[in-house]
């Protein structure tokens, strides 16, 4: 599941070039789409929270829950989730998960991050299952044009 940046957090990278202080969110909230929310980072395919058990997790911006950077010359930089996140149980059914987002904030906000889900077939959990990232499976790189 790599991801790309999305126009919010291109401009929020490329603004410490013009001395803006970068503070990390003390978290950042996966969120779960039924369609690709693009560069723009569109929230209007995220999962209902209305009586389905969904909600954004929380992943604390962290040492313990992401890697050190690592990558060799001409394949970037790559960091992963190092913590298994359980993003939920459904309790009523989700649609058919095709992309998945980073956000700055619990509702509402800004994706920074977005990236599809089995190169965006996407997965169709059932009632009463839990949907998890395992560890490593989350890979956030930054490419070398």
């Amino acid at each position: 599941m790599a991801g790309a940046l999305t126009t919010f957090g291109k401009d929020l990278f490329l603004s410490y070039f013009r001395g803006s202080t970068l503070v990390p969110p003390a978290n950042v909230h996966y969120a779960l789409f039924t369609s690709n929310p693009g560069i723009a980072g569109s929230t209007a395919g995220e999962v209902s929270t209305s009586s389905t058990g969904y909600s954004r997790k929380a992943i604390a911006t962290s040492t313990a829950q992401f890697t050190a950077p690592t990558g060799t010359t001409g394949n970037g930089r790559v960091i992963d989730n190092a913590a298994r996140q359980s993003i939920g149980t459904l309790t009523a059914t989700w649609g058919t998960i095709t992309h998945w987002g980073l956000m700055d904030q619990a509702s509402g906000g800004n994706m920074l991050v977005y990236g599809d889900l089995n190169g965006g077939v996407g997965y169709t959990p059932t009632v009463g299952t839990e949907v998890a990232v395992d560890i490593g499976a989350l890979d956030l790189i930054l490419a070398e044009s």
